[in-house]
Order: structure tokens, then sequence, then C-alpha cells
């Protein structure tokens, strides 16, 4: 997903473009592409067309993106069904820390801090043979093991909110990419270094 104008913001990878409802659009120079999305936590939010994101506990994926907030909880990139806490996944700080929630409780809490109100670049890798998450927060890393479980159709991505559209978040996101391997190191690496 790519910087766009307006009230859409384009999907490169499935033109599923997003539907931008109240995040605004803030200029900085040490965003990675002169541009970031700001999210008010009371009702913003990026909507997208289903396009091809459906993931399941029975496939790897990788969730990047560079987002900053000072909320303890904060939803950042979601992919879920739109219905309650059914499936999907949320890419979160929880509690301060940067976690992958699957469907409506499986938080996969990690220890890496996301909430001190700085920017950073984070990573979620789903490894579904060893049933591990990967996080990479800036240069650290850490995993963790899961045993959540993902649904496997009717998922809807969207920005700033939980995968029901709920829990907004004050939150500012830029250059979020989401594709269906496990990132090498060095494709993550470049993706760290966009930005200082």
């Amino acid at each position: 997903v790519d910087a766009g104008s307006g009230s859409v913001l384009t999907d490169n990878r499935s033109n599923a473009d997003g539907s931008i409802s109240g995040a605004s659009w803030e200029s900085s120079s040490d965003t990675v592409g002169g541009s970031y999305l700001s999210f008010d936590g009371v009702d913003d939010t990026v909507d997208f067309t289903a396009g091809d994101w459906s993931y399941t506990d029975q496939s790897d994926f990788t969730v990047t993106c560079w987002f900053r907030t000072t909320q303890s909880d904060a939803s950042v990139v979601s992919l879920g069904t739109g219905s309650g806490d059914i499936g999907g996944w949320t890419l979160k700080a929880r509690n301060g820390h940067l976690s992958l929630r699957f469907g409506g409780s499986d938080f996969n809490e990690g220890t890496l801090t996301v909430s001190d109100g700085s920017w950073h670049y984070t990573e979620a890798a789903y490894d579904s043979v060893n049933e591990t998450i990967f996080y990479r927060v800036d240069d650290q890393n850490e995993s963790i093991s899961t045993d959540g479980m993902i649904a496997q159709s009717g998922l809807s991505p969207n920005l700033g909110a939980d995968v029901d559209g709920s829990e907004n978040s004050v939150v500012d996101i830029d250059e979020v990419t989401v594709s269906d391997s496990i990132l090498s190191q060095s494709d993550s690496d470049v993706l760290r270094s966009q930005r200082n």
C-alpha cells in the first residue's frame, strides 16, 4: 500500500484500493513518501475491498508498516470478517508492545515497545508450519509460539481499527505492506532502511 491522495489509498498488490474515512494526510520529510495518514481514534479508518487479501492459519504471511502512537492499546492494520471478533488478525500495540492478534482473544503479545510516540518500523511474520510469529521493531527481533486460528474467507482489511472496525486508534501510519510469505532478512532490511 502506497500513499495516495484525497480519499483514496492505493494498493499496488491487488488493486483493492482503500477508502479513507476521516483519516487525514499529513506531510513530513522523514516519512517514506513524504506523507502519512493520521487517525484521530474516534471514527477514522481506511477500508479496502476484499481483493486477494485472503490469509489462513495454513499459510505464511508478513505484515509490515511504519507507525507511531502513544496509546498502549492501538489497532494499526487488520484483516477480518467484519463481524464481531470472528477470525482475522490485527497488527497492534498491546500493553505498549507489538502484537499480532488472532481472532478475538489470541493477542500473541511480544515484548518489543512501540507505544512511546516515536516512529517505528514494525514487522510481524507468521510461520504456519511451526506456528510461530516473528516480530521486528526497528532493529530488534523476537519470536513467540502461537496456536491461534485465522478465518479462511470473507476477509476485509482496514487501517486504524480492529478486525470488526472497532477500537479506533490514535495512530499515524506510513508505508504498509502485506505479503503471502515470510520476508527474507535482506527484504526486511530494505523496508527498514526506507527512512531514518
